[in-house]
């Protein structure tokens, strides 16, 4: 599960430079908002179960009523040491007090050189966001889909778009009742699509939508 909580990171960290790590006594939550948009609903929000990923968990907070902990901080900054967690045994994450907050990091990982265990400590600078600003990362409403589709191979998804943008920076995507997923592009001379079909669909209003 390091590993998978690694790649949940540095996903994040490739769609946005900044994050916000909200803390609860369940789930562990990424938040990143738009701020060129002023108020509205976060443009990525990842919930993950704690039980999943650690041990042992504590969290304080500042009282019942109020028992979340909200951290905002670079990214970038967080995905960089975890990479060590391919090869580590274990991760500890706690807030932490030096020339200012702290999202510390304790990686232990296996020796190259030894049967012994080396303990490698990264500080990543946060901010403590208050109580009041809270209401800004609110979860998102998602309206009720029209219809669910099961993706292909996530491999050859990304592999059939990063083919299409070198020809063109939009793609339409249509999901069909039937079980077809289809990813097309036009330009001025051209127009190419890709279908991906036998796919499970769960449920459905309708006999398709198209995302544009």
């Amino acid at each position: 599960y390091l590993v998978l909580f690694l790649d949940i990171v540095t996903t994040i960290s490739k769609l946005s430079k900044e994050c916000v790590l909200r803390l609860s006594s369940e789930k562990i939550y990424f938040i990143v908002n738009d701020d060129s948009s002023g108020p509205a609903p976060p443009v990525l929000w990842c919930e993950i179960p704690q039980r999943m990923f650690f041990s042992e968990y504590q969290l304080t907070g500042v009282d019942d009523e109020h028992k979340d902990i909200y951290l905002g901080f670079s990214s970038v900054n967080l995905s960089r040491p975890l990479m060590t967690l391919k090869s580590a045994k274990s991760l500890k994450m706690k807030l932490t007090k030096k020339q200012c907050p702290c999202l510390t990091l304790e990686i232990e990982s296996a020796s190259s050189t030894s049967q012994q265990t080396r303990q490698v400590t990264h500080d990543i600078p946060a901010i403590v966001i208050p109580r009041k600003c809270w209401s800004d990362f609110h979860e998102p409403q998602v309206p009720k889909p029209d219809i669910s589709i099961e993706l292909p191979s996530l491999k050859q998804l990304r592999t059939t778009i990063d083919r299409m943008r070198t020809m063109s920076s939009d793609v339409v995507i249509r999901a069909s009742a039937e079980g077809r997923l289809t990813l097309q592009i036009k330009t001025d001379t051209a127009k190419v699509s890709t279908r991906f079909k036998g796919l499970r669909v769960e449920a459905f209003e309708g006999m398709s939508i198209t995302f544009i």
